[in-house]
């Protein structure tokens, strides 16, 4: 398995180091966490992620859509978007950023290992 640079954009502190934790187990570095959209795109300016776990409800009233065509458009970073709101038309509006999944909050630790294992970049 390849070791993945990832960036956690996620408001809520307690799941981000969760995440970090699993991903961590996992073999992978989490190069950076943001809690919102303007943080993120600093974030993937300065540390060049291979990838983002993205929510969608960000800190600040930021949206993690926005955040994601950021880093798309600026990087060609591709995002695993987690939240507990991905109805059908927040994953229409992500289909142009090439989305690398998409898992629902609340997730068992297992579930978010499987998404993780199942990335192809």
């Amino acid at each position: 398995m390849t070791r993945l640079r990832i960036l956690i954009v996620e408001d809520e502190a307690i799941i981000a180091l969760s995440m970090e934790a699993l991903l961590g187990t996992l073999g992978h570095e989490v190069c950076a966490t943001a809690a919102t959209a303007g943080e993120a795109l600093e974030a993937a300016a300065r540390d060049r992620p291979d990838l983002a776990i993205m929510d969608i409800h960000l800190a600040d009233k930021t949206s993690g859509v926005e955040a994601a065509a950021g880093l798309f458009h600026g990087w060609g970073i591709r995002c695993l978007f987690i939240s507990g709101n991905l109805d059908d038309d927040t994953r229409a509006a992500l289909e142009p950023y090439k989305p690398l999944g998409f898992l629902n909050k609340p997730f068992l630790p297992s579930r978010f290992a499987d998404a993780v294992r199942s990335l192809t970049l």
